[in-house]
C-alpha cells in the first residue's frame, strides 16, 4: 500500500509536471501566432488572451499520450536511476504487481485527459471560434457547402452567423419518384429546432405533369424543419470541433441516411483508442527502462522510449487513411496498429525483464 502510493504520487506529480511544462509552451506559442495573424484594434491582445485560453486545452489533447508518456518515464526513469526499482523488486515484489504500480498513475491520467479532450475541449474550442467571430464581426468558419438529406427533402446551408443563425439556405423537396417537387430558396433564417423562420425567400413549384414551374417570393416564411438545428450544426462542424458523443450521434445519423463517411467513422474510432493508445506508449516506454543499465546508460533509455512512441503515433495517423483505402474497415484501421504496438511492447518487456 505504502509502495502505491509512493509510486503513484511520483508519477502524477512527474506527468503535471510535464503537462504545465507542455500546457505553458503550447500557450505562449499559440498566443503569439494568434495575436500576429489576426490581433488589430477590435481583436486585442486582451480577446486574443481569452480565445488562446479556451482553445488551448484542445490542442494540448493531442499531445495527451506523450505527456502521460514522458512523465512516466520521467518518474521510473528516476526510480531505475536511483536504484530504487532494484530495491522494490529485491523485497520479492513480484513483476506483475510491479508493471501494474507503475502503469495505475498513466491510467488515471489517461481517463482525466480522455474525458476532458472528448467531452469538455471540443465545446470549448467552438465557443472560441463563435467569440473569435462575433468579436471580427466575422461569420463562423464551419465545414460548410454539402448536401444533407432527410427522407424526401434535401437540406443546405451556406453559412452560419451564429449557432442558430444561417444564409443561404435551400431545401429540396423530392416527390415518391425522388423527382424535385418544390425548391425553397432563403436568404437567411433562425433554425430552431420546432420551426425554421426563413426571410427573403423564393419557391419554385414544379407540376406533376407538364413540366410548368410556379415561381413566389415571400419576405418571411415558417417552415417545418427537415432535420434538427443540432443535426445541422453537427454536421457542420469540422471533426476537430465536435465532441465524441456528438461525433458519436453523426456516425449514427448517416448510418440511418445510408451516406456513412468512411473518414468519420475512422476519426471516430481512432478517438476512442486514444486512451489505448496513451497506455501502449506509456508500456513501451516503461519496457525500455527496464533491464540492465551496463549496456545502455538510463537516458538514453528514455530518449529511445520516447522517438520510438513517437514513431508509432506518427504511424497509426498515416496507417489509418491508408487501411481504407486499402479495403479495410475503419475499426480496424485505426486500432489495428494500436494492438501492433502493444505487441511490440509485450516483446520488449519480456526480453528486458
Amino acid at each position: 500500500m505504502i509502495l502505491n502510493r509512493y509510486v503513484m504520487g511520483r508519477s502524477l506529480k512527474s506527468i503535471l509536471m510535464v503537462l504545465l511544462v507542455f500546457g505553458s509552451l503550447m500557450f505562449l506559442l499559440s498566443y503569439a501566432d494568434e495575436l500576429a495573424r489576426r490581433g488589430d484594434e477590435n481583436f486585442n491582445a486582451y480577446h486574443v488572451l481569452v480565445y488562446t485560453l479556451m482553445a488551448i486545452p484542445s490542442e494540448l489533447y493531442q499531445f495527451a499520450p506523450f505527456v502521460v508518456m514522458i512523465g512516466t518515464l520521467v518518474s521510473i526513469g528516476g526510480l531505475a536511476a536511483s536504484s530504487e526499482l532494484t530495491a522494490i523488486r529485491a523485497t520479492g515484489v513480484s513483476m506483475a504487481r510491479l508493471l501494474s504500480t507503475i502503469l495505475m498513475p498513466a491510467f488515471f491520467a489517461t481517463i482525466a485527459f480522455f474525458i476532458g479532450g472528448e467531452v469538455f475541449a471540443p465545446g470549448l474550442e467552438q465557443r472560441a471560434n463563435f467569440y473569435r467571430a462575433d468579436i471580427r464581426q466575422q461569420n463562423v468558419q464551419l465545414q460548410l457547402g454539402s448536401w444533407y438529406q432527410s427522407e424526401q427533402q434535401l437540406i443546405h446551408v451556406g453559412d452560419f452567423v451564429s449557432v442558430d443563425e444561417a444564409r443561404n439556405l435551400v431545401l429540396v423537396e423530392l416527390n415518391e419518384q425522388q423527382h424535385i417537387r418544390r425548391i425553397i430558396r432563403a436568404a437567411s433564417g433562425t433554425l430552431l429546432n420546432d420551426r425554421w423562420e426563413l426571410e427573403g425567400v423564393e419557391v419554385i413549384d414544379w407540376a406533376d405533369e407538364g413540366g410548368q414551374m410556379m415561381r413566389q417570393s415571400f419576405s418571411e416564411r415558417v417552415q417545418e424543419p427537415p432535420l434538427s438545428t443540432d443535426i445541422i450544426v453537427n454536421l457542420s462542424q469540422s471533426l476537430r470541433v465536435i465532441s465524441l458523443p456528438a461525433l458519436w450521434s453523426r456516425v449514427n445519423f448517416q448510418n440511418t441516411q445510408a451516406v456513412v463517411d468512411p473518414v468519420v467513422a475512422l476519426r471516430l474510432w481512432e478517438r476512442l483508442s486514444a486512451p489505448l493508445l496513451t497506455m501502449t506508449l506509456s508500456f513501451i516506454g516503461i519496457a525500455f527502462v527496464f533491464g540492465s543499465t551496463r549496456s545502455i546508460a538510463m537516458g538514453t533509455r528514455i530518449f529511445m522510449g520516447i522517438a520510438l512512441g513517437l514513431v508509432l503515433q506518427i504511424t497509426q495517423q498515416f496507417f489509418g487513411p491508408i487501411g481504407l483505402f486499402i479495403g479495410m474497415t475503419p475499426a480496424v484501421a485505426a486500432t489495428l496498429p494500436v494492438f501492433l504496438a502493444f505487441g511490440l511492447g509485450v516483446y520488449l518487456f519480456r526480453r528486458n525483464t
